[in-house]
């Protein structure tokens, strides 16, 4: 843990405060977004321990209805069907870490998942 005192970077905007990290971002747009990333913040997911993760991003990509594969090493492949009357235009995939790189410096103490 750490002495209570938070700085995160979202999009090369800075937060520090003593409180509870994620209320000073509650007031951004959209809130649903915003609400998704404390989620996911709160979930530790250090590298080589991200099963956590992963497993509330397949209840949550469940609860939408989407198709999930996981292939043999932790992998996830999520797939969202097209919209009514776009099912004919090129589709959009995207990519993203599951991991996160925890940062320990002099006032703040991270235990790497453990």
């Amino acid at each position: 843990m750490n002495n209570g005192n938070f700085l995160w970077r979202v999009h090369n905007f800075h937060v520090s405060t003593s409180e509870h990290p994620m209320s000073t971002l509650s007031h951004l747009k959209p809130a649903s977004l915003w609400h998704l990333f404390e989620k996911i913040c709160s979930i530790p997911h250090p590298s080589k321990h991200e099963q956590k993760i992963s497993i509330w991003i397949q209840a949550w990509a469940k609860e939408l209805g989407l198709v999930i594969k996981e292939d043999t090493v932790g992998n996830l492949f999520i797939k969202k069907s097209a919209t009514a009357a776009m099912e004919n235009h090129k589709g959009v995939i995207l990519q993203a870490y599951m991991d996160m790189v925890p940062q320990t410096n002099k006032t703040t103490l991270y235990c790497h998942g453990k």
